[in-house]
């Protein structure tokens, strides 16, 4: 700054958003960020003002800004496309970056297009940490779209090249994955031992975040075994680190896995305890950023049915309509069919749907 260098002091201070954000000081990042991209656009500097928007667009996905997050990357992409970039790796961050906000914001087709472009790229040029990445990330929105197949062969590959690299943390992470696969394929035994290598994984490296996933899918695995007790264990931790990490939204999941539990219990009240916890969250709109958001509106109904509670109808409704608005992105109908049929809360709200109608039906004809 002193010396009047405009391109160094952007530089400097994009390697200053680094550090920050390593030390997760994430709003002292978004500040170093914003003086560069500031500086690149002033000194004509836009590859580099793209790259500033993609970190930027990073930030805004874990705050859970969805919409802000890819606002910036699709700019980012925009201007990377635009000045021809040659820097592989940066266009690659950015594609999975919007694919993973597509995924979050259920447009499930363009972002598995995106995921894929950005395997491509790190195949070509070698890069195996990110190519794992890829494969993980692209075998959750396989996972996302009912096709089973080819959600476990990415993720098991993912996991091959994260063994052989020694990627510890993300070994755990795709083990969670594979175990929320076979839970969701009907295979609860098998979830059950790879979510709990998982967990034995994230409790190796102190991580809490991962722990709780971890938690999550074995709370799932065990319900469907009938391990019940051991269930409300494992979603209670879930539950209990997702509010100690001041992830709120992402305790909605386990708060749904314990409303399910007390439902097989045969206690309707505490099940329903637990729905009204989860109330705010569905309250404000749709549940964005989820791994199973329709499996929540699924058992919030299914909770509000059993109580005759009238709120029931109104969300079953909601859960239709996010279903077909998912559904009615999907252009390739094969995709479009999986979805709606092979995973189990599409298919059941589905089925819900029918049930009721049919009764109001009945309903109608007997006035």
């Amino acid at each position: 700054r002193a010396a009047g260098l405009g391109h160094g002091t952007a530089d400097s201070l994009r390697q200053m958003s680094n550090v920050a954000f390593a030390l997760n000081r994430y709003d002292q990042a978004q500040g170093y960020l914003e003086q560069a991209r500031q500086l690149y656009r002033e000194l004509g500097l836009f590859l580099d003002e793209g790259i500033v928007l993609s970190k930027i667009g990073i930030l805004a996905v874990l705050r859970c800004d969805y919409p802000t997050a890819r606002t910036y990357l699709e700019q980012s992409l925009a201007i990377q496309q635009k000045m021809g970039n040659r820097r592989d790796r940066d266009r690659a961050n950015v594609l999975n970056g919007l694919g993973t906000v597509l995924t979050y914001q259920g447009e499930y087709l363009l972002a598995k297009n995106h995921i894929e472009e950005a395997l491509q790229i790190d195949r070509e040029i070698n890069a195996r940490l990110a190519e794992s990445m890829m494969l993980h990330n692209l075998g959750i929105v396989w996972m996302h779209l009912g096709s089973y197949e080819e959600a476990q062969t990415c993720l098991e590959q993912a996991l091959d090249l994260r063994r052989e690299i020694g990627y510890r943390l993300g070994e755990g992470l795709t083990l969670g994955e594979l175990g929320r696969l076979f839970y969701q394929r009907g295979q609860p035994q098998v979830a059950h031992t790879y979510s709990q290598q998982a967990l034995q994984i994230a409790q190796a490296l102190g991580n809490q975040h991962n722990q709780a996933h971890a938690w999550l899918v074995l709370g799932h695995a065990l319900a469907e075994l009938n391990r019940l007790t051991e269930a409300i264990t494992a979603y209670e931790q879930s539950l209990r680190l997702r509010q100690e990490l001041a992830e709120l939204h992402l305790g909605v999941e386990p708060q749904a896995g314990l409303a399910r539990v007390f439902l097989k219990l045969a206690n309707p009240a505490q099940a329903l305890h637990h729905v009204e916890a989860l109330w705010r969250f569905l309250d404000r709109g749709p549940l964005i950023g989820l791994e199973e958001p329709l499996s929540v509106y699924l058992t919030c109904y299914q909770v509000l049915q059993a109580s005759a509670d009238p709120r029931a109808h109104r969300l079953l409704d909601i859960a239709r309509r996010l279903l077909l608005e998912q559904a009615n992105r999907i252009d390739d109908e094969k995709l479009r069919r999986s979805f709606l049929e092979n995973v189990p809360a599409h298919a059941a709200i589905q089925q819900a749907g029918s049930v009721s109608s049919a009764c109001s039906s009945d309903n109608q004809g007997s006035l």
